[in-house]
């Protein structure tokens, strides 16, 4: 069998492999939680679903759409980081519904997903629009020939800056690149349909060519066409300077995007995508030319040739170093699943480049030597063997358009650990349980408890209720009910703002006169603050970009942050019925991430109202909160199904009783500043206020005279804002 045949067979295998891997349209950000959680049955409606990434993403398009109702846009968003809030609309009726969200991540491809919940009780199943395989097989094959383009293209050209480049092989170059730059629009709207979730069929649409254009893919596709452009006038005119500037801006292209490229450290990937680029633009475009010259024995084929086989080897040797950094970074820890499709792709891509090497190798021990004596059926076997090569190049570059579908194994694995539940194990004198957090970190988690007695068998209990306590980040008791399932008992949504050391005590009642009484401690990890600070350059620039503009606007300079610089004291606020007033906030140490709202709500309507809850863009979560005494320990629980303020009458939202907590605070609070937030009432809709931020210590409004504490506190857990 020749070695023509076997290239053949090998690539028509690895192109196979890569058409079922190509299916799977998965991308480089991942969804850690959802809150509400996927599947939750919710008693109210909750004002918002916030949407927790492994990085910052941003929002491309989201919807709602619930049984024998219409899909609704939903189009307010708030964005903090790797996390996304989107307001939910305010008056939902009880039944079952889907949210779909779609994000784009760092390194510009688009995510997709979709969280299911229900209002009361489901209703019955809704199911996600399934993905157009037409487009994906589209954007595959777009990115494959933009590569060909490339690197047997503008690669051929450019290798005319160290050998002559014969006539044909210059006219099938530039019959590359001029192909090359009229895919440009059409790989960005394909982008762009990709983005919004469009079909094919949205291809025609302008939207979609906008969207393509504005993402970072966008820019890459800029620069091909910039590369492409002066490369198609550098091979009609034979201007070596300009196919030279071809070849950079198409070595600069790719590293603007893709999974390496964004992946950290930046320097040394980026670094390692360009000299993988350099090696491989080399190697793969003198293999046309040599093609070519090696028809003849000419002095002039035999000195590129000796040219192309002086410099090869420390094209190879940089390719080597480069993909192998590449491969160890992409592949991640070796716990992560390096037989995914990313995996797959690569295993079959590094059995492709082996034969390549092999060939380049047998080229170089057993044909060069000869040809470059002049001996015409070896110069014949090395222009077969070129021809393989070619043949394996093209598969090659195939599987590789194929890791744009694909998420590297360290995403994979990151994705997994910031997912992975916390586990506690609870012991008491009459029963034993497992309590379960999902994810195991800060933030909005799911409970799962199995309770059992001591012989193993479960425990039958008529009502089950978590406590949860965190003394080093200043949180007091937090008590929850918790709901029956099939053999355990869950609370889903529950907000735990801080890491650390969370102990948990689970009272269970068995019987009128019997409770069980379990402890245990519950461990959970912080957000990373190096992952969540660092930025790229090019973030660094549109932060500078957006600060020029947010100084020049006429509002406050921390609207946007749901802070403003100062704000009057003694304000109301009103809408329809009911009225605010005396709203404050405290100061907060830098770093906290929880903060107590205190405020005067008055219904002077006839009719009573209900307080469902409040949103503001200085806190990731408001909830409503209530402080009482159990014996001699104060203890903060939820409040359940709103606040009810009677008709003609007031409640007083205040410390050491009702109060709101602010959680996930993106800036501290700094007194005689404000904070802007939006109160949400059944009968009187929406109520924007302002909260003036007072001192740490404060217990009345600023401005109003300061009342001392008669209250034993002896017993409450240091409770740092609230």
């Amino acid at each position: 069998m020749s070695i023509l045949r076997i290239a053949l067979r090998l690539a028509a295998a690895s192109l196979l492999l890569l058409a079922v891997s190509v299916t799977a349209a998965l991308a480089h950000a991942g969804l850690i939680s959802a809150d509400p959680a996927g599947g939750a049955v919710l008693a109210t409606p909750p004002p918002e679903i916030t949407l927790t990434f492994n990085e910052p993403v941003s929002p491309i398009g989201f919807s709602l759409i619930g049984v024998g109702q219409p899909t609704l846009p939903l189009t307010d968003i708030r964005p903090d980081g790797a996390a996304l809030s989107v307001a939910l609309p305010a008056a939902l009726a009880e039944g079952s519904y889907l949210f779909s969200w779609r994000v784009t991540s760092t390194d510009g491809h688009p995510v997709n997903g979709t969280v299911g919940f229900a209002i009361g009780k489901p209703s019955g199943t809704l199911l996600a629009a399934p993905s157009d395989p037409a487009l994906a097989v589209a954007i595959w094959l777009t990115r494959a020939a933009q590569y060909v383009a490339l690197f047997l293209g503008v690669g051929s050209l450019a290798f005319g800056l160290v050998a002559p480049v014969p006539d044909r092989a210059r006219r099938i170059a530039t019959g590359l690149v001029a192909g090359g730059l009229l895919l440009v629009p059409l790989a960005s709207a394909l982008q762009g349909v990709d983005l919004l979730g469009l079909s094919f069929t949205g291809l025609f649409s302008p939207t979609a060519w906008s969207a393509g254009l504005a993402s970072t893919y966008g820019t890459t596709q800029m620069l091909l066409a910039a590369a492409f452009g002066a490369a198609l006038v550098g091979g009609l005119t034979g201007r070596r300077a300009v196919v030279g500037i071809a070849a950079g801006l198409g070595i600069l292209a790719p590293v603007l995007s893709g999974h390496a490229s964004s992946a950290e450290p930046q320097i040394l990937m980026r670094g390692a995508v360009a000299l993988h680029l350099i090696s491989l633009m080399f190697w793969l475009g003198a293999l046309l030319p040599l093609l070519f010259l090696l028809r003849d024995g000419s002095a002039e084929a035999q000195a590129a040739l000796r040219r192309f086989s002086r410099l090869v080897p420390f094209a190879v040797a940089a390719l080597l170093l480069s993909g192998v950094t590449l491969a160890i970074v992409q592949l991640g820890p070796l716990d992560a699943d390096w037989l995914s499709a990313y995996g797959l792709i690569l295993g079959a891509k590094l059995g492709l480049i082996a034969l390549l090497l092999g060939l380049a190798l047998v080229n170089r021990l057993w044909f060069t030597r000869p040809v470059l004596g002049g001996e015409a059926r070896s110069r014949s076997r090395l222009r077969r063997s070129i021809v393989a090569e070619l043949v394996l190049v093209l598969a090659i570059l195939g599987i590789v358009a194929g890791w744009r579908f694909t998420p590297p194994p360290r995403v994979l694995a990151e994705i997994a650990r910031m997912q992975a539940p916390a586990t506690a194990s609870l012991s008491g004198a009459t029963a034993m349980g497992t309590l379960e957090a999902r994810p195991g970190r800060s933030g909005p988690v799911s409970l799962t408890l199995h309770l059992t007695d001591h012989a193993g068998t479960p425990l039958k209990a008529r009502t089950v209720v978590v406590k949860l306590s965190n003394p080093a980040a200043g949180i007091a008791t937090i008590s929850v009910p918790a709901k029956p399932a099939d053999d355990s008992w869950t609370i889903d949504g529950l907000m735990l703002p801080a890491g650390g050391n969370w102990p948990v005590e689970v009272e269970a009642r068995t019987g009128d006169f019997d409770l069980s009484v379990l402890k245990g401690s519950l461990t959970l990890a912080s957000p990373s603050p190096e992952k969540e600070t660092k930025m790229s350059r090019s973030s660094s620039l549109a932060a500078v970009v957006a600060s020029s503009l947010m100084l020049s606007a006429p509002q406050p300079a921390l609207a946007q942050s749901g802070l403003l610089d100062s704000c009057a004291t003694g304000q109301v606020f009103a809408a329809g019925d009911i009225s605010v007033s005396g709203a404050f906030v405290r100061a907060t140490p830098k770093g906290a991430q929880s903060a107590g709202g205190y405020l005067t709500l008055r219904n002077s309507g006839s009719a009573p109202d209900t307080f469902t809850g409040a949103s503001s863009g200085a806190a990731s979560d408001v909830t409503l909160h209530e402080m009482k005494m159990n014996g001699t320990v104060m203890e903060m629980a939820a409040v359940e199904n709103g606040l009810e303020v009677p008709a003609g009458g007031s409640v007083a939202l205040e410390p050491m009783g009702y109060h709101l907590m602010l959680t996930g605070m993106p800036a501290p609070f700094v007194e005689g500043q404000c904070v802007q937030m939006v109160l949400h009432f059944a009968r009187a809709g929406d109520v924007p206020i302002e909260l003036n931020i007072g001192g740490r210590a404060q217990m009345v409004p600023p401005g109003g005279a300061e009342a001392p504490m008669e209250m034993d506190m002896s017993g409450m857990s240091s409770m740092e804002g609230m």
